[in-house]
């Protein structure tokens, strides 16, 4: 069996990382002066470029693999023991939280905000989440640990990767048509009086696409098609990257796509002086853990929320207010603000660290053990001995 392309795209992982440090400064609403940035304000499109990179490592990691030994239940599970596990845990931590809400209304009557287990934190929507069923269409609002309805997209978004990736030999063409398809469907679902909003199945059907058009970078990668890289080429591709953040065009949503890929094929050759700081070893810790940074944020900023909100009403102290029509953390200068979201950061960063050896190393070392072949033998099939890794 050719094996997969083994190149380890470092300077792509901080990207990953970078953006999401972004999407924590964005969920974390200090009005401070990070509050205004295009970067921050528009830090959706970070979820975008996470999208049209795993589509480009996972064809880089699977594409031989499943082309040459169709292998359904090995990939789920591979696939499966790398997201879900933190998912869990941190799904776990949020339902701990709902249940000491549930305690201090009931003997302390200290309110922390909505009522225990209601609204977007209903049991119905807990069910879906363990099943991550989250992000693919169901519900009308964003439920429980919100940046989890990316990873709910993605993982079902891998099942229509690999059905086209077993067809072998023509699935350049099947990876074509299926941007075509839900290209066109993100430009009639974007629109009125059609528009669908992202939690209503919109994300869903921009993740297929991002994911695909990465795939197909990948493809062109692999051809070759790519000339060797320089810092010039990079410093051309950052200024096209944040332009999508900073400027609005029409069919942006799948302008921006388009443009991370070319971004990404650049980088892909790692060969500018913006690649070697990227593969520098604060930045490279930043992509590793970037995935325990994208869902822990989401989780401490609910415990936050939930005991200033606690502090607030008790002592009558005037932590939040109204900026526009949305409600910020805001007790004081803008710069110091700042300040607190930088400390929240840190915090992030450093707990990232943990959660990544803790949970996300070891799930993904024993869901590696899992013998897959062995069970599934026992059920009365049969298949080669090879297996995805």
């Amino acid at each position: 069996m050719a094996s997969a392309t083994k190149h380890r795209f470092e300077a792509l992982d901080a990207f990953r990382g970078f953006f999401a440090v972004v999407i924590v400064l964005y969920h974390f609403s200090t009005y401070g002066y990070f509050y205004d940035l295009p970067l921050v304000r528009n830090a959706s499109y970070g979820v975008d470029f996470f999208f049209v990179l795993s589509g480009f490592v996972i064809t880089s990691a699977y594409l031989d693999k499943v082309r040459q030994n169709p292998d359904f239940p090995e990939f789920v599970v591979r696939r499966f023991g790398r997201i879900w596990p933190l998912h869990i845990v941190m799904l776990a931590l949020l339902v701990g939280l709902e249940f000491a809400k549930l305690l201090t209304l009931r003997f302390a009557h200290l309110n922390s905000g909505q009522p225990p287990f209601s609204g977007a934190n209903d049991i119905p929507s807990l069910i879906a989440g363990v099943f991550m069923l989250n992000g693919v269409g169901f519900f009308k609002d964003f439920t429980w640990n919100i940046p989890s309805w990316s990873i709910s997209a993605e993982f079902y978004t891998y099942l229509i990767f690999y059905f086209c990736a077993a067809r072998d030999k023509i699935y350049a063409w099947v990876a074509i048509a299926v941007v075509a398809a839900s290209g066109a469907a993100m430009v009639w679902f974007g629109l009125p009086p059609h528009k669908l909003r992202i939690i209503e199945g919109y994300g869903f059907i921009s993740c297929i696409f991002d994911f695909m058009v990465g795939s197909l970078a990948f493809l062109a990668f692999r051809k070759g098609l790519v000339a060797r890289s320089n810092t010039t080429a990079e410093v051309l591709a950052v200024t096209m990257l944040f332009s999508m953040f900073f400027l609005s065009i029409p069919l942006q949503a799948v302008v921006a796509p388009l443009a991370f890929a070319i971004v990404i094929l650049v980088f892909s050759r790692q060969s500018g002086a913006i690649s070697k700081m990227a593969m520098m070893r604060f930045p490279q810790y930043l992509g590793k853990t970037s995935y325990s940074i994208y869902l822990l944020h989401f989780v401490l900023i609910e415990f936050v929320m939930s005991g200033l909100r606690v502090i607030s009403g008790k002592f009558h102290v005037p932590i939040f207010k109204l900026a526009g029509d949305t409600t910020v953390i805001w007790f004081g200068p803008r710069l110091l603000m700042d300040g607190v979201a930088l400390i929240f950061v840190a915090i992030v960063i450093l707990l990232s660290g943990v959660t990544y050896r803790v949970i996300e190393e070891s799930a993904r070392k024993n869901f590696y053990k899992f013998d897959v072949k062995k069970l599934w033998d026992k059920g009365g099939h049969r298949r080669p001995a090879t297996h995805i890794e």
